[in-house]
């Protein structure tokens, strides 16, 4: 299975028909009793092409929802800021 390789681009850099996919299905998101005909319309957009590519085209701050993220923090610890921590909890080891 090949695996699918993902962009970031402009809207302006997207050919029409996809920048109209993804307005409709924000149109569907916002408006939930609104049907995919009359998203379409209102776009001057075929049903065809939404349906072709409505799971190739989302806006970037969709792309992480439902999936982990790992994020690798390096936090530096003063010295200062460790002898009040190793006040409170004996557990906090020496510094390295």
């Amino acid at each position: 299975m090949e695996k699918s390789k993902y962009y970031v681009v402009r809207d302006k850099a997207l050919p029409e028909v996809l920048q109209k996919v993804a307005e409709a299905k924000q149109l569907l998101d916002k408006n939930r009793s609104m049907t995919v005909q009359e998203a379409t319309e209102r776009l001057g957009l075929s049903r065809s092409s939404f349906y072709k590519y409505k799971d190739d085209i989302a806006p970037f701050s969709d792309n992480t929802r439902g999936k982990t993220v790992t994020l690798v923090i390096r936090w530096r610890m003063s010295l200062g800021f460790y002898r009040i921590c190793s006040m409170w909890s004996p557990t906090i080891g020496p510094i390295s």
